[in-house]
């Protein structure tokens, strides 16, 4: 999926963007109520996963780079901004998760002809999983505590599951309307022709 370099870094600024304000704007809604009843005592934020939609989006869309970038400081960003997720061990942690998100969805999407796109979202979902529990191993070691099999699989399954259904039913949808659209090509062409026009 080769595309215009400008619109790769704009489009991907815009979902950065995205990822730091989601999360904030779910915050303000009144689900606290259902989310408690789907998962009692469970927070908005680290059952529904705004953060992560954003990303998986500019892995498909925009490449493997992108993806890693934008994953990989959007929860820093979060942090600044939003003062969540805390700094350690969860941004970080989040970060690299996000990280690998960007990359392997970027990754599959170029071999999109042999790789169905929702297999490409199961992979790239577990992958993240598997990695955000690395990462927690090591941060939460580096502070003398331990991050079990228990802890791992309530944080990464067990508390996420409504956000892992709404990731599995929205990216095919958002990313396949965009593919069927062409929207992203008839950007690029637009894109081409304004850039001609001024050099000309």
């Amino acid at each position: 999926m080769k595309r215009n370099e400008t619109l790769r870094l704009v489009l991907a600024g815009l979902l950065a963007a995205l990822g730091v304000i989601l999360p904030k704007f779910i915050l303000m809604l009144p689900l606290q109520g259902i989310v408690s009843v789907l998962v009692p005592g469970g927070k908005i934020g680290e059952i529904l996963l705004p953060m992560h939609l954003p990303i998986l989006l500019c892995g498909f869309l925009c490449g493997a780079r992108y993806g890693a970038i934008c994953g990989f400081i959007v929860p820093f960003l979060a942090h600044f901004f939003n003062g969540m997720p805390v700094l350690y061990p969860s941004a970080i942690s989040m970060a690299f998760e996000l990280a690998s998100y960007g990359i392997v969805s970027g990754l599959l999407i170029a071999k999109a002809k042999k790789v169905p796109l929702l297999i490409s979202l199961l992979l790239t979902m577990l992958s993240g999983r598997i990695v955000m529990g690395i990462a927690n191993i090591i941060l939460y070691g580096l502070k003398g505590n331990s991050y079990g099999i228990v802890a791992y699989f309530g944080s990464a399954f067990l508390r996420t599951w409504p956000g892992i259904l709404l990731q599995l039913i929205l990216v095919p949808i958002l990313v396949g309307a965009i593919q069927k659209s062409h929207l992203l090509e008839r950007t690029e062409t637009i894109m081409k022709k304004q850039i001609s026009q001024s050099n000309g």
